[in-house]
């Protein structure tokens, strides 16, 4: 469990997981290698859907393949890590 410290006063406590509003906080250092992985499972992704490969890469990736898994929810799920 972490707590952080507003400016406000207020203490805000974090005791969930998987919850798909959940902030995470990155060094501006970490910030360039972050955004290198995330364009690079963007470009991976896109290239599997343009060669007919979005399941076999889904299921390559992690993910669970289900009809109802939008590309658009995909894109957001990679956009998490």
């Amino acid at each position: 469990m972490s707590k952080l410290g507003c400016i406000c006063g207020h203490t805000i406590s974090d005791s969930t997981d998987c919850l798909p509003y959940k902030v995470r906080f990155y060094s501006d250092v970490d910030d360039v290698d972050l955004y290198e992985k995330i364009m690079e499972g963007f470009r991976t992704f896109l290239q599997a859907v343009l060669e007919n490969r979005r399941k076999e890469w889904l299921l390559e990736q992690g993910f669970t393949v289900t009809s109802r898994k939008t590309d658009k929810y995909t894109v957001f799920l990679m956009s998490r890590d």
